[in-house]
């Protein structure tokens, strides 16, 4: 994780000279926004908004990254007043940024999907409309994402492998269909789940 500082490149145009301004955003425990500010302006004539963004993008990068990993922490220890103010400052951090994408209407450079939920080669995403395995990424229907959500709190419980009706008395699903009426469509049954035969039971594919 990093904290910082982060410089953000922007273009001040005087009409008369095209200059560079560099702004130092550092981690303040004792500022309300925990935001520490530096700039300074550089004559620097090769400067453009084509190598500012360049050069934002890392920043944005290595902002996002930080943030997934301040928020994995959180989820460990949600009552982390220190992870809070971190993650509060990376935040307001990245909203200068955006500031220098929108005045420049720039798109903002892609932002990594933030999964918490891990277990092996499994990840979700906080309300689990999106999942993981392997690298390859799904979106999940609502009914979808109820049915990894149980499987997945039972398997961190300790439980890996649920029968289908165990499944739908947690879910509210209808107890006399069947976990393939659910995955019909591009994303199928084994995409996501483990089958074992001889006792019914389905678990996550986590490895």
């Amino acid at each position: 994780m990093y904290l910082g500082p982060f410089e953000l490149h922007d273009i001040i145009n005087t009409g008369k000279k095209v200059r560079l301004e560099v702004t130092i955003i550092s981690f303040d425990p004792d500022d309300k926004l925990y935001l520490l500010f530096s700039s300074e302006e550089n004559p620097d004539e090769t400067a453009t908004v084509d190598s500012c963004r360049e050069h934002n993008d890392k920043q944005v990068s290595s902002i996002n990254q930080s943030i997934g990993e301040v928020r994995d922490f959180l989820s460990s220890n949600p009552d982390s007043t220190k992870r809070k103010n971190q993650l509060e400052y990376l935040s307001n951090t990245l909203d200068h940024f955006v500031n220098f994408y929108s005045d420049n209407k720039l798109p903002l450079p892609d932002v990594p999907i933030f999964m918490p939920n891990k277990m092996g080669i499994f990840s979700a995403k906080e309300d689990f409309s999106e999942v993981s395995i392997g690298g390859m990424n799904y979106q999940l229907t609502p009914s979808q994402s109820k049915i990894v959500k149980v499987l997945y709190e039972s398997a961190c419980e300790g439980v890996d492998k649920l029968t289908y009706q165990e499944i739908a008395n947690r879910t509210g699903l209808t107890s006399y269909s069947r976990l393939s009426s659910y995955f019909q469509a591009e994303l199928r049954v084994f995409d996501l789940f483990k089958y074992s035969k001889r006792d019914r039971r389905y678990s996550l594919i986590t490895e």
